[in-house]
């Protein structure tokens, strides 16, 4: 409530803050990723860091138009 209620541009980053750690407690304790083979971890991280890429590359590309 106290960060919706903030003013100027550092309200975004610190609601995905938020919610990426929120993200990482969820996938860590309740999908067990702390106790299961380190393969799912991989199988979760590796399409993860290529749909930040794929993303990324977008944001950066230039837009004619």
């Amino acid at each position: 409530v106290v960060i919706g209620s903030l003013d100027g541009g550092l309200k975004i980053p610190l609601l995905l803050g938020i919610a990426g750690v929120k993200a990482y407690l969820v996938v860590y304790f309740y999908m067990h990723l702390k106790t299961d083979s380190r393969i799912f971890a991989l199988v979760l991280i590796v399409p993860l860091f290529v749909a930040l890429v794929s993303m990324l590359f977008v944001l950066i590309t230039p837009h004619n138009g």
